[in-house]
């Protein structure tokens, strides 16, 4: 959801390649990516974001924001 509001509010966000995995199809992946919590965002094998216990939805499209915008750059 956070990334379609942060489309809709600046288009070039969606030229950003964006590679969804679901958990059950993709063992081998999170031998190179772990995570606890989700959503995450990397660039290749470098963890850029992943969500916190406690975190606000507020505070996840605002951390979402920053990678989208460290992609773009």
């Amino acid at each position: 959801r956070a990334i379609d509001e942060l489309v809709a509010e600046n288009p070039a966000y969606a030229d950003i390649h964006i590679n969804w995995v679901e958990d059950q199809d993709a063992h081998e992946l999170f031998k190179t990516h772990p995570y606890e919590y989700y959503p995450n965002l990397w660039f290749d094998l470098d963890k850029q974001y992943e969500a916190q216990p406690g975190e606000s939805y507020v505070q996840t499209k605002s951390l979402i924001k920053t990678v989208l915008d460290k992609a773009l750059a």
